[in-house]
């Protein structure tokens, strides 16, 4: 038989606090689970955070003496403001911590010059927060409204919000419920109502669902015997501390075997309870609205292209130059200098059009590109080069865009709209001579391909699913109310102009988004960051664009007619198809600008090339660690609240009074033992307070044993006898008896 508890003290309980762990998690596993492609991570923030705050309010709720009305609209004002940031992480339209912190210190930095009296301090700097913050708002805004009709992404957006929402609020309310001694049943239901929209209309294999179900069920049956023990402690009822232990063994069998006994019998062929629910062996899938605004493509055997294709790859983060910078890498010879463009200049390599998230890919055809004969005289609107290849590694061809053909066996890698990707050398490569039409002598192109069929820039303006929001929100913010796509294109590299550059970079970490660690994160880096930023961002506006990477013109020897590049001018950057042509542009901070004549964007500001940062220094991801872990401490420390005793009763401060004094004699409650026992063994060695012992021990005992409560009278007789009880000190006589 357990030991008998006598007095109501609230502790730590670990088997309620795992169970509770367990259960606010389940939602967000059922979203990793389930086919649509959910936000799993507000799921576990909610349900971590939610049940960990509830807690802590919970505490400060059962501590305080405010009034009732106070008391709910706090939690309110709470739960809502929780719920307001999980859903606005849904919508990734948080403020970025690292644009704010830059907001913050250039505005510091602008009232300490004013306050100097600093004529360069200028104009107050633009803040960029809130104008993303803004636009996030109303992209999240439309994104609700459109999402009943959004296909699979908008079920996917609907689900996370309803799941994301009962999590939280089942996950709040469960751990006010657990804090102040309240059954689960009720207030931990949102999280069972938000475990079955995710995983039945989310799909999945059910597991989640079951286990996640069970563990809930045995949650709701500890707390309801933690709830009577509250009861019976307030009443002085004793009671064993096994029954606790014997409740949730028992409560977890009988939930595992109602859970099995629901999953098999769908299996038993002919069960009456089978056809009620299931007609014509068509087993509900889920909400059937939310079911046909899904379209699942069905399994099917494409058809093959006959043919060799090569996948090109340039992971960010890594620096094109192939040896020293001050090695030459091509010596280039012309008729005539470069004439001047109002776009730059480069010897380009290979084109990439795909991007992943942490590089850029291509996916081109190869077919064979026999040498042509070389005319006397260039053709109008080409130039002709002449290049010595110097470098260690000839992968392609380099020439001006966009180059015709060249005299040296080759094998073009093109798309199936006839795009040129690259030319790859057949053999060494070390010189050629190569025909190129200039950007600008270029006509328009067809519509229409030479079979008939529209000429596509879809790929040229795909973007991955895991691109953050902010990438797009932050280029419809650079582009602001600019009318055309030069003038936004324009914006977006004044803008990026506008970043320190960096000659060494720290590399990127896994499952990081190159463009978004850079453009909140980094802030500085290689060409390939600044290309492929505004690359994306153009995309995110709807303009058609590609990477390119190469060398820039390098120095002009006269005397040879010859362009000497060095591996120093390797060299990334956009191409934009805007008003019928590619066109490239120059967002990396080091390299100059050419004269655009009338429409030249304003001076940019010097570039300063940056050390790389220290490892040490806090940004990007460690914030958020940051905050994840004063989250965790927040909700530690909530439920290590829970370990302090509530105010005693005038009947548990007597009987504790009563067994100190028993200490004192030398006697021990024994297990087992009544109040009149143990008051009756305590007299025989105390026999001077024998009558105050037998008075309490009368009074404890009726109080524990009757549904009277004490009257007035009764609890002055108890405060005078244990007034003489606690003044009261064992004499060597009471000792040796």
């Amino acid at each position: 038989m357990g030991q008998f508890r006598r007095i109501p003290v609230q502790r730590l309980d670990w088997t309620l606090v795992v169970l509770v762990i367990l259960a606010v998690l389940a939602p967000g596993f059922a979203a990793i689970d389930a086919t649509l492609p959910l936000s799993s991570g507000a799921f576990f923030w909610g349900g971590i955070a939610g049940s960990g705050l509830g807690a802590i309010v919970g505490y400060r709720a059962t501590s305080c003496a405010s009034r009732r009305a106070l008391r709910i609209a706090a939690l309110t004002l709470i739960w809502f403001i929780g719920l307001a940031l999980l859903l606005l992480s849904i919508g990734q339209a948080l403020p970025a911590l690292d644009v704010a912190a830059a907001d913050i210190c250039a505005a510091i930095s602008w009232a300490w010059k004013v306050a100097w009296r600093d004529p360069a301090a200028g104009e107050p700097p633009q803040t960029l927060t809130l104008a993303l913050w803004r636009v996030a708002l109303f992209r999240f805004r439309d994104q609700l409204i459109a999402a009943p009709a959004g296909g699979e992404r908008g079920a996917a957006l609907m689900l996370s919000v309803a799941g994301a929402t009962l999590t939280w609020s089942g996950a709040f309310l469960t751990g006010i419920a657990i804090r102040t001694r309240r059954t689960t049943l009720t207030y931990g239901l949102p999280l069972l109502i938000a475990l079955g929209i995710v995983a039945i209309p989310g799909g999945g294999s059910g597991s989640p669902l079951i286990i996640g179900s069970g563990v809930w069920l045995v949650l709701a049956v500890a707390s309801d015997f933690r709830r009577r023990e509250t009861m019976w402690d307030a009443a002085a009822i004793d009671y064993s501390t096994e029954l606790f232990r014997d409740m949730v063994i028992w409560g977890g069998l009988l939930t595992a075997g109602a859970l099995f006994v629901a999953w098999a019998l769908p299996l038993w062929p002919g069960n009456p309870l089978a056809r009620i629910f299931v007609r014509d062996d068509a087993i509900p899938s889920g909400l059937a609205v939310l079911e046909r605004s899904i379209r699942r493509p069905l399994p099917s055997g494409g058809v093959a292209d006959i043919g060799v294709p090569v996948f090109a790859e340039l992971p960010l983060g890594l620096s094109l130059e192939q040896g020293p910078p001050d090695q030459l890498a091509l010596r280039v010879t012309l008729s005539a200098p470069l004439p001047p463009a109002r776009e730059p200049r480069y010897w380009r390599a290979r084109i990439f059009n795909r991007y992943t998230g942490d590089g850029w890919g291509s996916s081109a055809r190869v077919a064979d590109e026999p040498p042509v004969a070389f005319p006397n005289e260039p053709l109008p609107g080409t130039i002709m080069q002449y290049v010595e290849d110097l470098r260690p590694q000839r992968a392609t061809l380099v020439a001006l865009p966009d180059p015709l053909f060249a005299d040296i066996p080759a094998r073009a890698e093109r798309l199936r709209d006839g795009s040129l990707m690259a030319l790859v050398p057949v053999g060494s490569g070390a010189r050629y001579r190569v025909l190129s039409r200039l950007p600008e002598q270029a006509p328009p192109p067809e519509r229409r391909q030479p079979g008939g069929e529209a000429v596509d820039l879809g790929p040229y303006l795909a973007l991955p699913t895991s691109l953050p929001m902010r990438v797009r929100d932050l280029a419809v913010v650079i582009a602001g109310d600019r009318q055309g796509d030069e003038a936004r294109a324009q914006a977006l590299e004044r803008y990026l102009r506008n970043l320190p550059y960096a000659y060494e970079v720290e590399p990127l970490a896994d499952g990081v988004d190159g463009v978004d660690h850079f453009l909140f994160s980094m802030r500085s880096g290689y060409c390939t960051y600044y290309a492929s930023a505004m690359a994306v961002m153009a995309r995110a506006l709807g303009i058609p664009s590609r990477l390119a990477v190469g060398y820039a013109s390098g120095e002009y020897d006269e005397r040879a007619g010859s362009y000497l590049v060095r591996e120093a001018d390797a060299h990334a950057w956009p191409e934009l198809f805007i008003a019928g042509r590619w066109v490239a542009f120059e967002p990396t901070p080091v390299r100059p600008l050419p004269d655009r004549g009338a429409i030249a964007p304003s001076p940019a500001p010097v570039a300063t090339p940056v050390e790389a940062a220290p490892p040490d220094r806090i940004r990007g991801v460690l914030i958020w660690l940051a905050v994840l872990s004063g989250v965790a401490a927040l909700t530690a420390g909530g439920f290590l609240l829970g370990r302090r005793p509530p105010r005693d009763t005038p009947i548990a401060r007597a009987q504790r009074d009563l067994e100190r004094c028993g200490a004192r004699a030398g006697v021990e409650w024994s297990p087992g033992a009544t109040i009149h026992e143990y008051a009756t063994l305590v007299a025989l060695r105390a026999p001077e307070i024998a009558a105050d012992l037998m008075t309490l021990a009368a009074i404890l005992t009726e109080a524990r044993y009757s549904n009277h409560r004490l009257d007035s009278a009764a609890l002055a007789q108890i405060e005078r006898a244990l007034t003489r009880l606690r003044s009261w000190r064992p004499t060597r006589r009471s000792i040796r008896s």
